[in-house]
């Protein structure tokens, strides 16, 4: 199931991933909101996780992005 593009910041994806799944979120939308995750033996790098997801947040802080935006 997928949210709507106008709402989502990001769509996180474990890398490597599987190049098709890049056009399904592309096609419905969600075009340079993509962003990997590295993966290592032991799962994910949460520690890289947390730190992207901060600055993701940050970043929208910055351009005023910090309430939930619905266009319907």
């Amino acid at each position: 199931m997928f949210t709507d593009p106008v709402y989502t910041r990001n769509i996180w994806i474990v890398a490597p991933a599987y190049f098709l799944a890049f056009a399904i979120f592309e096609d419905a939308g969600f075009h340079h909101k993509l962003r990997a995750i590295p993966e290592d033996d032991e799962g994910i790098d949460m520690e890289y996780f947390r730190k992207e997801i901060k600055k993701s947040e940050d970043r929208a802080r910055a351009d005023g992005n910090s309430e939930p935006v619905s266009y319907r």
